[in-house]
C-alpha cells in the first residue's frame, strides 16, 4: 500500500513539475502584464529569502554574543566537492561598539567565558581556546613558516592548501597588523581562524581547507 501511494505521489510531482512551466509560458504569452504582476512579487520574496539565508550563514561563524549584523568585506573561492574539494575565504564583520568595549576591557577573561552556541552539535561559531596577539606559530600555519622570526600574515594562512583568492590590500594590511600587534585576540575553530580587533570594531573570519 505504501509503495503504491509512493508511486502515486511521485507521478503527481512529476506531472506538476511539467505542468507549471507549461502554464507559465502559456499565460505569459497570452497575458504578459498579468504574469509579471504575479511573478515579480514571488521573485522578490525568493530573492529576500536567499539573501537572508546567506546573511545567517555568514553570521554563523561568529559567536552569537558578539551580535554582529553587518558584513563589511568578503572574498571566497571553492574548487571541487567532497573530501577532495578545496575552499578558501575571508569575511570581515563590523563589531558592535558595546561588544568591542567589553572585549577591550576584559580581554581573555571575557572571551574564555563565552556561553555555548545555541546548537552544541554545530561547530559554527564555537571556539574553545582564545589567545592574545601577536600570533605564535602552530600546526594551523604552514610548516615553512615555523621559524624563530615567524611573522604571521593572512595570505600565508589562506594559501596553506594552495587555493589563492583576491584580497583587498587595505583588508590584508589591517589583518596582518592585527595578527602581529598586541591588543587583539584570536582563536581556531574546527574550521578556520577568527580574529577580534576591538580598537577597529572588527571581527575577521578566515578559512582554508
Amino acid at each position: 500500500m505504501h509503495t503504491i501511494m509512493g508511486y502515486v505521489i511521485l507521478a503527481f510531482v512529476i506531472v506538476l513539475a511539467l505542468w507549471i512551466p507549461y502554464w507559465f509560458i502559456r499565460t505569459a504569452i497570452r497575458s504578459p502584464k498579468e504574469t509579471l504582476a504575479v511573478t515579480l512579487p514571488i521573485a522578490i520574496c525568493i530573492a529576500l529569502v536567499i539573501k537572508d539565508a546567506v546573511t545567517q550563514h555568514n553570521r554563523s561563524y561568529v559567536p552569537e554574543v558578539f551580535q554582529v549584523n553587518k558584513v563589511l568585506y568578503r572574498s571566497e573561492k571553492s574548487e571541487g566537492f567532497g573530501p577532495g574539494g578545496n575552499e578558501t575565504g575571508i569575511i570581515v564583520y563590523e563589531l558592535p561598539g558595546s561588544t568591542a568595549k567589553q572585549i577591550a576591557q576584559e580581554g581573555l577573561n571575557y572571551l574564555s567565558s563565552l556561553p555555548p552556541q545555541g546548537d552544541v552539535s554545530d561547530w559554527h561559531g564555537s571556539y574553545d581556546k582564545w589567545y592574545a596577539t601577536p600570533v605564535v606559530h602552530s600546526e594551523h600555519w604552514p610548516r615553512s613558516d615555523d621559524r624563530v622570526d615567524f611573522v604571521p600574515k593572512i595570505q600565508s594562512y589562506l594559501l596553506r592548501f594552495g587555493l589563492p583568492i583576491p584580497l583587498d590590500s587595505a583588508v590584508e594590511n589591517m589583518v596582518d597588523k592585527a595578527l602581529q600587534q598586541e591588543g587583539n585576540y584570536y582563536a581556531y575553530g574546527r574550521i578556520g581562524l577568527i580574529i577580534v580587533i576591538p580598537t577597529l570594531h572588527r571581527v575577521v573570519y578566515a578559512y582554508s581547507g
